[in-house]
Order: C-alpha cells, then sequence, then structure tokens
C-alpha cells in the first residue's frame, strides 16, 4: 500500500483529496544524493593538477564539485506524463 503524498489540504476535506488522486500515475522518486561529500584543499596549483591526473578529469578555476566516477546527469526538464487516451 502506498503512502499518500502529504500536501496541504486548502480547506478540501480529506475525501475530496482521495478524489482528485484517483487513477494519477504511481511515482517513486529514486535517491540520486551522493554517498559521501568530501572537501579537498589544495595548496598550489601544482597540486590540482597532480589530483586531475590522478582522477583522470579536468578541474578548472570554475569547477565548484565533481563526481567520481564521472556521472551520467539525467536531464527531465523537457520529460512529462501523458495520458494515454
Amino acid at each position: 500500500m502506498s503512502k499518500k503524498p502529504i500536501l496541504p489540504n486548502f480547506g478540501f476535506t480529506e475525501t475530496i483529496i482521495d478524489k482528485e488522486w484517483q487513477g494519477m500515475p504511481e511515482y517513486n522518486q529514486e535517491d540520486l544524493t551522493s554517498y559521501k561529500q568530501i572537501i579537498v584543499h589544495f595548496d598550489c596549483e601544482e597540486d590540482i593538477r597532480a589530483f586531475e591526473k590522478l582522477i583522470e578529469r579536468k578541474i578548472t578555476t570554475k569547477t565548484r564539485s565533481i563526481w567520481y566516477p564521472e556521472a551520467k546527469i539525467g536531464h527531465f526538464a523537457d520529460k512529462r506524463y501523458v495520458d494515454e487516451s
């Protein structure tokens, strides 16, 4: 049995909310967060370049974070649910 989403009821009774959710597709959000996050400090540019070679990834002045191994980033802004009828 799936849990109902926690929504403010905006003054509606639970019965009305239940009717609105009837027939909606089941959706389970996969946890895409990282297992562990660490901060790495470098003394100099030379240390950054050595680290790049070690992990076989490029680090620029704009690099704020990286995944190791490199993550496949999903793009979902152009996805939507459509009614089959």
